[in-house]
């Protein structure tokens, strides 16, 4: 085994995190379906470091990374949790009911996904990001390859605005 003792950290970022979704956002004039442009990367901050074990994770991360993005890629992103609308579906087709007033808006499921978040801010999308690649690719493996903490970032039209969510795995 070949360990390294000293902190390592890990930066996975590549033109494949890159997606193009739309989001429902409320206006002055009701529900606003908009495009956007935006990049995912991930750290991992390892506390030791099996060289062995984090190349195994680097290849489950790249391909949950690229899966996380294209499953939002072209999609209307529909949050869930939000307590702005209440959503149904029926006839493959998502329909969203603006919870105060006539207002609704129906897309095809084809092209859209409902992702169980409260709204489509850069942080509950890094949010996202961060849970399904801790889901997918398990914990445990993170835990046993040494690393201690992972933060996703999402950086909207590749400028400065940008939000991060990270996870403390040794808590």
């Amino acid at each position: 085994m070949s360990l390294v003792d000293a902190t390592y950290v890990e930066q996975f970022s590549n033109p494949f995190y890159r997606f193009h979704p739309s989001t429902i956002e409320e206006t002055p004039n009701g529900l606003a379906v908009l495009g956007h442009n935006f990049v995912a990367s991930l750290i991992v901050k390892y506390d030791h470091l099996d060289k062995a074990l984090a190349n195994a994770l680097s290849l489950k991360i790249d391909q949950e990374m690229k899966r996380v993005s294209d499953s939002l890629h072209h999609k209307v992103i529909i949050p869930e949790l939000s307590d702005k609308f209440a959503i149904s579906t029926a006839d493959a087709h998502h329909r969203l009911n603006l919870r105060e007033g006539k207002e609704h808006l129906t897309f095809p499921e084809r092209a859209s996904v409902i992702v169980p978040i409260s709204d489509c801010s850069l942080r509950e999308i890094a949010n996202y990001f961060g849970r399904r690649i801790l889901e997918q690719v398990g914990v445990q493996e993170f835990v046993t390859a040494g690393v201690k903490k992972i933060k996703v970032e999402i950086n909207y039209n590749e400028s400065m605005k940008k939000a991060s969510a990270t996870f403390d795995l040794r808590s």
